[in-house]
Formats: C-alpha cells, structure tokens, sequence
C-alpha cells in the first residue's frame, strides 16, 4: 500500500506541473486529461488497497481470543496450525466468576416453582441456598419442561456438579405413596364420620406429590394410612385411640391410622 500512496503523490505532482505546462501553452490538453486520468486510477486503487489493508487488520484482531468473561479452558477443541473458518470453535470454556444452576421444570411444578419463596441444590450431602433468576418462557418439546436459571447465594458450588434441585411452597402437599387409584380416578382416603371418604384428585399423576386443595389442608382432616389400599369408598372404618393425632412429616396434617373392617 505504501508503494501505491507514493505513485498516487507522484502522479498528483505530475498534474501538478502539467497545469503549469498547459498555462504555458507547452503541453496540450490530450496530455493534461492523460495525466488527470492517471491520477483519478491511481487514487481508486490506492481506495481498493485501503479497503483490503482494513480486512486484513480486522481478520488479523481474529486470530487473538478473547473470552467474554473469566474462566477455565476445560477442553481445545481446534489443533495448533490448524486452517479455521470464521466462527469456528477452538476452545470449550467454563465461567468461573459466575456460576448459575440450570434445571429443567416439569409443566405441571412450574407454578409451584415460581410461587416458591425458598431455593436449594444439594449435591454430595451440601446443600446450597439459590435465588431464583428466570423461568423460560419456552417449552422444551423433548421433556415437556421449562428450563430455570438459578443463582448461588454463597458459597457456589463447583462448576459441572450435578445434584437435586428443592423448593418450598406455601401450597401443602402429601407424599406420592398416598395416591390411590379407584376406577379411573385417583385420589386419597380421609376419615368422616367414621367412615373411608375417598376424595379424588384431578391431574394426579403416579409418583408425584398430592397437591391438596383448601378444603383439605386443614388440621382437622385424618389420612387413612394403614389399610388404606383395600379400602372401599363409604366403608367403615375403626380408629385405634393410639393413631389419633400422630403427626406425618411430610404433610404436615393431622393424621389416623386405621385399619379398614
């Protein structure tokens, strides 16, 4: 490029003393366009190599690195001296300043999710307090669940541990092993006026918690426990005095064991 910037100052000079020349009367006007036409070439390729000088730098800054954030390289993925395209990856990089828990939410907890007001991941017997960060609005059509993003309020885990993810809700819940199936419904036994009251559910699903209504979340209201799996809707039951008002920890409800007659 520096040898085009001295032939275009050169040309440019020739102009120069040709106008003076042409005042002159000593050279003519086919000579003078000549040289305005040598100039006006050699200014656009000198604009050409400017242009290519500039690419050049830009793919040059390309070839340095730089991550966006501070971290370790956990894997290379491109060879010393190997011929790359632009966009290419070369190395795989974990942010350490920074590490966030991601969790894919089920469509049927992602209400109870949000409404939480406490967050913990355990792994390897640790539990770590989370602030909860964003629940996508986008469903993953592979598991039918959100993806959540969680922050650590120290200490963070290490990055690419895996663990269980926990939240607590004001709604009450009853352990999975409660769920009865009766027909084509499925639900849980309370005690009412002596008798097995079979109170169904809807949107159960086997496995998981039993989310209670209002009605049912009070005090007052007694789990059928031992017997419950031959039980008969309206069937009578008997309540040993030594069952009343023990407490399930995991409901946190009033609870019978009987047996059913």
């Amino acid at each position: 490029m520096t040898a085009q910037m001295n032939s275009s100052n050169f040309k440019k000079r020739q102009l120069v003393r040709g106008k003076k020349l042409a005042k002159n009367r000593s050279i003519g006007e086919a000579e003078l366009d000549n040289l305005q036409t040598n100039l006006a070439v050699s200014q656009s390729q000198l604009v050409v190599q400017k242009s290519q000088f500039n690419v050049a730098e830009l793919n040059q800054e390309r070839c340095l690195v730089r991550a966006p954030f501070d971290g370790i390289i956990s894997q290379r993925i491109a060879s010393e001296g190997e011929m790359l395209t632009v966009g290419s990856p070369i190395v795989e990089a974990v942010e350490i300043g920074r590490i966030e828990i991601s969790a894919d939410i089920s469509l049927n907890d992602s209400a109870s999710f949000e409404e939480a007001k406490e967050y913990y991941f355990e792994s390897n017997g640790v539990r770590h307090s989370l602030v909860k960060r964003v629940l996508l609005p986008l469903v993953l059509n592979e598991s039918r669940s959100r993806q959540a993003r969680l922050d650590f309020i120290e200490p963070a885990a290490i990055a690419g541990m895996t663990g269980r993810l926990f939240w607590f809700t004001r709604e009450r819940y009853l352990p999975a092993n409660l769920l009865q199936s009766r027909g084509a419904n499925r639900g849980f036994f309370i005690i009412e006026n002596n008798k097995a009251k079979f109170i169904v559910i809807e949107g159960a699903q086997e496995g998981r918690p039993i989310k209670l209504s209002d009605q049912y979340s009070s005090q007052s209201a007694q789990l059928i426990i031992d017997g419950r799996h031959g039980l008969i809707d309206g069937q009578r039951v008997e309540v040993p005095n030594s069952g009343v008002g023990s407490s399930d920890e995991h409901s946190g409800k009033s609870v019978a064991k009987g047996g059913a007659q």
